[in-house]
């Protein structure tokens, strides 16, 4: 099978990701990934597969993971558009090639750690 590359740069891509957590993902989102357990290539340490964990669990069992559930969710809301499962993935900064998850995992770091200072009272 072969993959498109998106267009978009690999912050454009994260900001993406941002606004649509933003929109449907919990309020919290950004509280809820734990930079130390961040691994892009892991569908249960990702950023989807940290912030949807609960919600994966609960709607769908114990073996179910955050990045496959955020993902049917950008499906069945219509937020995915034509770009269904992985490739939505790649444009909202979720997912990528093996040369861009290390790209993609300290951008998300740094997008979560500006939020977290802009959250941190004065």
């Amino acid at each position: 099978m072969t993959w498109t590359t998106p267009t978009k740069n690999l912050d454009q891509r994260v900001e993406a990701g941002a606004t649509w957590l933003d929109t449907y993902g919990p309020a919290d989102w950004a509280q809820r990934v734990e930079p130390a357990r961040l691994h892009m290539a892991s569908a249960y340490r990702c950023v989807l597969g940290q912030v949807f964990a609960d919600r994966a669990i609960a709607d769908r069992g114990e073996e179910e993971d955050g990045y496959s559930y955020a993902c049917d969710l950008a499906v069945e809301n219509g937020s995915a558009g034509n770009d269904p499962g992985f490739l939505w993935g790649q444009t909202h900064g979720f997912a990528g090639n093996e040369g861009d998850l290390n790209a993609l995992e300290g951008r998300w770091l740094r997008l979560i750690a500006d939020r977290a200072a802009t959250l941190a009272p004065a």
